[in-house]
């Protein structure tokens, strides 16, 4: 009676696990079948493209943002539309130019000792302020002599 009983079990055991394979390997197939990357050969009109991410309305090029000068005077550089006003902040002081028949603009300023911020903003054909920011240093110490204060500061 004993043998009988753990041969029922192992029956229902290897056919509990077939069931379970079989139900596994149906949905693989199901998924496979559903997914877009199967169903789809690699043809050029399968392809999708994003859209390219619209340029800003104003950039400024140069200098990069949270570059370190140790000349006070720098060029800003940057790009908009085409014969735009654009006005530069530097620390809440406002300078004002106009970009070229390509959008260019670049402008003379003096940056004040340690952090400037630099902000250039135009107005868009909507009235609506489009704006752009950067942050830059200003030491008149090398950086070599900046390091050399802090190890000495540290000691």
């Amino acid at each position: 009676m004993k043998k009988e009983i753990l041969l029922v079990i192992a029956l229902g055991i290897c056919v509990a696990l077939g069931v379970t394979f079989f139900i596994y390997q149906k949905q693989q197939n199901n998924n496979e079948l559903n997914s877009p990357i199967a169903s789809a050969s690699p043809t050029a009109e399968n392809l999708v493209t994003l859209p390219e991410k619209p340029a800003d309305p104003i950039n400024l090029t140069f200098p990069e943002n949270e570059a370190v000068f140790e000349d006070k005077a720098i060029t800003v550089i940057g790009t908009t539309t085409a014969n735009t006003p654009v006005v530069i902040f530097i620390n809440q002081k406002d300078f004002f130019t106009q970009s070229d028949a390509d959008g260019n603009f670049q402008l003379d300023v003096n940056l004040e000792s340690g952090s400037n911020i630099i902000k250039g903003v135009i107005v868009d054909e909507n009235g609506q302020q489009q704006t752009n920011q950067i942050i830059v240093v200003y030491s008149n110490k090398s950086l070599e002599e900046t390091l050399v204060s802090e190890e000495e500061i540290k000691e």
